[in-house]
């Protein structure tokens, strides 16, 4: 077997049974599973995973093997591995500068309070924008958390 893969499967065993607890009883259990499982083994086969690695929805929605019938399901799967009882991803927001094209940070505070209040705003303008207008142009990715590269790296 190839040490890759090996590596791979051990580190999904290593949240395999928290996994099982956590979707346990959800309707789409099954599906949830096997989704968590493929994004797992994905990113466990990164050469050189660290906690910058950013991983943007569509590379996760590869990743996952889910249909396009099956959108709801993926995103419910990234946050269950974004969840505090997981902890194998985190969340954070960038959008791109309109003057130099570099990707800019955004507190994840700012997002999470405007997804809150439900008040959106230009991050370079400082204008009003609708929620559509505003996830045009910022978008989440998410990175490894340091526990999950640790585990990762500790498995030979």
């Amino acid at each position: 077997m190839n040490k890759n893969i090996q590596r791979e499967n051990k580190v999904f065993e290593y949240f395999e049974p928290l996994i099982i607890r956590l979707v346990e009883g959800m309707s789409d259990h099954q599906l949830l599973f096997a989704l968590c499982k493929n994004l797992i083994v994905e990113i466990a086969n990164n050469d050189d995973l660290n906690t910058e690695t950013d991983m943007h929805f569509s590379y996760l929605f590869t990743a996952s093997k889910a249909k396009d019938s099956e959108h709801s399901q993926f995103i419910d799967a990234v946050y269950l591995l974004s969840s505090q009882e997981l902890k194998i991803l985190i969340q954070y927001f960038h959008y791109r500068d309109e003057v130099t094209n570099y990707w800019v940070e955004l507190p994840r505070r700012e997002v999470f309070l405007a997804m809150k209040e439900n008040e959106f705003f230009h991050p370079q303008e400082g204008y009003r924008l609708s929620p559509e207008q505003y996830y045009q142009i910022v978008f989440p990715y998410f990175v490894p958390t340091e526990g999950f590269v640790k585990i990762w790296e500790s498995i030979s």
